[in-house]
């Protein structure tokens, strides 16, 4: 076996017909079967991957049209339209979005506070509304 080393640090291996490796016995590629596994794995795998994308997509929709809704709801409250009701006595109510992803409570107190939760499970970072 003769060892070459370059400026790099590459070592070059260059071996006689006498050495222990032969290549004739080693392997040359994948059969069938193996290839097939591997593509069924990658396409569990991006299957699995588009879904949990979708999901994904549908809670931030649904988390931005919330907060876009509370921010206009709170832009009238600033211009002075109040949510006061019949003879300034107000209730307290909500509104739900919902889509695939879950969801969201815009709520409205008797105070005129707005805020928004989640009805079932944490929508991302939004807390779950108190029952």
């Amino acid at each position: 076996m003769l060892l070459y080393r370059f400026p790099q640090a590459i070592t070059l291996v260059i071996m006689n017909e006498n050495s222990d490796l032969n290549i004739d016995n080693c392997q040359r590629g994948m059969t069938l079967i193996e290839l097939l596994v591997v593509i069924l794995i990658a396409g569990i795998l991006t299957g699995w991957g588009v879904s949990h994308w979708h999901l994904y997509q549908q809670a931030l929709r649904l988390e931005h049209t919330a907060q876009q809704l509370l921010a206009f709801l709170i832009r009238l409250q600033d211009k002075e339209i109040g949510f006061y009701g019949v003879r300034n006595n107000a209730q307290a109510g909500h509104i739900v979005l919902s889509n695939g992803a879950g969801s969201l409570r815009l709520v409205l107190s008797a105070k005129g506070r707005l805020r928004v939760c989640s009805e079932r499970k944490n929508a991302r970072g939004i807390a779950l509304c108190q029952l």
